[in-house]
């Protein structure tokens, strides 16, 4: 069974974990609204894509450092873009 943790931002709860349910693979997960600044193992898009570090690396090859960078990047826009908006931070520990 592998585990994984994956913020999702949305505007309630119920709304979270609706969302996590259609596009987070995940046989059964745990939900809690949280203020955590570390960067988590994955986060979800607006969009719908699950997006981590070995997504990236499997799109186009770099270094370690990088691909890190990248990610972060890209995760620090996204928790921007969803504080305009008022949404909440929600992580959600996954069970598959």
């Amino acid at each position: 069974m592998s585990h994984t943790t994956v913020v999702v931002f949305a505007k309630s709860e119920h709304e979270a974990q609706e969302l996590v349910k259609l596009y987070v693979p995940c046989d059964d997960f745990l939900l809690e609204p949280t203020s955590d600044a570390a960067l988590p193992s994955a986060f979800l898009t607006q969009d719908g894509d699950v997006i981590s570090e070995d997504y990236l690396a499997w799109n186009a090859p770099q270094s370690d450092t990088e691909l890190h960078r990248r990610y972060e990047r890209l995760f620090l826009a996204a928790q921007e873009e969803a504080r305009t908006h008022g949404l909440t931070r929600f992580l959600a520990y996954c069970h598959s």
